[in-house]
């Protein structure tokens, strides 16, 4: 499978993008700890081959680009295919839901259709069980627990040295839905439901135990599309879990939880219990660990999730973590240690596992020539800032070569690219530019704005555009109140023919941030208005003569009038008196 395959939204995986709603932002490239995002066309997409489902992307996605694979409608299927489905709900429910007793949630979950619904904290009893049964049969060293599937998938497919430690048992919920079909028979359905994203990839990969997983937020999205209100359940409705009430396995959502149940099943005093939770810090844990050359027996609780799993990327809720540890730590019942065995397990062994990221090899011509499309030219040139998402520009490079990223990743290459093409344009601009700070200090000007004005400062005129710099622009420009009035209502002005000295300028004052930055542009149209009134002149000139001429044609025409009015009378005259002498 190539990096480049399945983009967007790929509903068959548990995190999709909608392409729509994400564009340059590279947030989740930044924060994924497997970079298994890729970018194409400024749109993130999730790569399934790579990725680990931790829910990170989701998480901290500032867009809500990023979605959760719903399967309400398989669990639905399930419902009418099914003799029965029975519910696997985390631990972390006591927490999250503290307002709710567990009879409105059963309550709930059976009005859904559910046949009954169980604590999957029932499978961490017998996980923790196993756990503590091997360490005292056998003299293993270290190991790593298997009961985050994001972990574990991170062991498997990007630390292989490690597969050999990862306990080998399946994980806590697996475990509790095999113990389900084992009491109400195989025929059954199982569906989890909690905070967490990647069971649904554990579902995927075990859908004859394990049918389906829901996460917390679509089954009270379900719930309100089935008009069930758990609010309005009365207080005293009567619903138990199923086949009984889980004990200290609910410690097993919060931080450290998973090493006090081991504690309780009677694990050896001599086995050191670390929790480490979150993919950073459990990546700095194992960089550079040889666990053959530990002298200690030891036992690491891995959880992807900072705060472990009432901390998961789907919990559907805002909700203090304090307040949720003190919720679940009040509501678990924990009993006397005991070297408790287990009933019921599901062994794996990961260590043959092929499902590893093949690792790829970059030649010296493909970095080369990829750098330079980024703006890379030496070592002094590879600031490594971590805008792009990537720890370094020679990472950035290599995932460009896989066709995963763009070179518009690269913000210092973009910025300084725009600063060169805006300098570019600044420079053979025939208008004078200029830009100045809410105190009217000149801060940046280009060449022909040098040249108009430059004289100013000494009659020893010189080509250092620097030396206009932090001088008041008031004094090539005297427009300060116009200037101000940009400043202060954040509004384009335009001034027309207006003199400085001998010369006339048209002016454009724009704001450029409001309250704190203005623009100029300036033009001299000395020659042009020049010109005009010439021209003016002249048509005045023309205008002024073609009346005079005009007048003195009328003037003329006046007088013949006059003269042909007196012999038409005199002629009319000397019709009325015939004989008579003429006039």
């Amino acid at each position: 499978m190539k990096l480049g395959d399945n983009y967007f939204q790929n509903n068959l995986y548990p995190v999709y993008t909608v392409p729509e709603e994400c564009r340059d932002c590279y947030k989740c490239v930044r924060h994924c700890p497997v970079k298994a995002i890729g970018v194409k066309d400024d749109h993130a997409y999730i790569m399934p081959y790579y990725c680990i489902a931790c829910g990170k992307c989701f998480t901290v996605c500032p867009k809500n680009a990023k979605h959760v694979r719903d399967d309400v409608d398989k669990v639905k299927h399930l419902l009418i295919n099914k003799r029965a489905v029975y519910v696997s709900i985390s631990a972390s429910w006591m927490g999250l839901f503290g307002r709710y007793t567990k009879d409105q949630i059963i309550h709930s979950l059976m009005s859904l259709g559910f046949a009954g619904v169980s604590e999957t904290a029932l499978g961490a009893e017998e996980y923790c069980a196993f756990v503590a049964d091997d360490f005292r049969s056998n003299d293993n060293m270290f190991q790593i627990s298997s009961h985050c599937p994001a972990v574990v998938d991170y062991i498997r497919m990007y630390k292989p040295e490690f597969r050999k430690y990862i306990t080998k048992s399946a994980s806590p919920s697996v475990i509790h839905a095999k113990m389900l079909r084992e009491k109400y028979g195989d025929d059954i359905g199982v569906v989890f439901i909690g905070p967490c994203m990647a069971k649904k990839n554990e579902s995927d990969r075990n859908p004859n135990i394990l049918n389906a997983a829901l996460t917390f937020e679509k089954m009270f999205n379900w719930f309100r599309k089935e008009n069930i209100n758990i609010d309005s359940i009365p207080n005293n409705i009567k619903a138990d879990f199923v086949p009984h009430k889980c004990h200290e396995g609910a410690l097993y959502t919060i931080p450290g939880g998973f090493n006090k149940i081991l504690e309780i099943n009677g694990i050896p005093d001599d086995v050191q219990l670390i929790s480490i939770n979150g993919m950073e810090a459990i990546k700095d844990a194992l960089r550079g660990l040889r666990p053959e050359t530990l002298n200690t027996r030891i036992f690491i609780d891995a959880l992807a999730c900072e705060g472990g799993c009432i901390n998961g990327p789907c919990r559907g809720m805002k909700k203090s973590n304090i307040s949720i540890l003190s919720e679940i730590m009040h509501h678990t019942d924990i009993r006397e240690r005991e070297n408790r065995k287990f009933t019921v397990s599901i062994k794996v062994d990961y260590e043959n596992d092929i499902n590893t990221i093949e690792k790829f090899s970059y030649t010296l011509e493909q970095m080369s020539a990829t750098m330079v499309k980024i703006g890379k030219h030496s070592l002094k040139e590879e600031l490594n800032c971590g805008g792009c998402g990537y720890d370094s520009c020679r990472h950035l490079a290599q995932a460009i070569i896989r066709d995963n990223a763009e070179p518009i990743m690269c913000v210092t290459y973009m910025r300084e690219n725009a600063e060169k093409k805006a300098n570019a344009m600044l420079r053979s601009m025939p208008a004078g530019v200029v830009i100045a700070d809410k105190n009217l200090k000149i801060i940046e000007i280009n060449k022909a704005f040098h040249n108009m004005f430059g004289k100013e400062l000494s009659d020893a005129f010189t080509d250092d555009m620097d030396a206009m710099i932090g001088f008041s622009l008031e004094r090539f420009i005297p427009c300060g109140d116009l200037f101000n009035t940009v400043l202060a209502f954040d509004k384009d002005i335009r001034k027309e023919m207006f003199h400085i000295g001998n010369e006339i300028y048209d002016i454009n004052i724009f704001p450029i941030e409001s309250n704190s930055y203005i623009g100029v542009i300036i033009t001299n149209v000395t020659g042009t208005e020049m010109r005009r009134e010439d021209i003016k002149k002249r048509a005045q000139q023309i205008i002024s003569k073609n009346i005079t001429t005009v007048q003195e044609i009328a003037s003329l025409l006046g007088e013949h009038m006059v003269e042909t009015e007196l012999l038409l009378s005199s002629i009319a005259e000397d019709g009325k008196n015939p004989g008579g002498t003429p006039k």
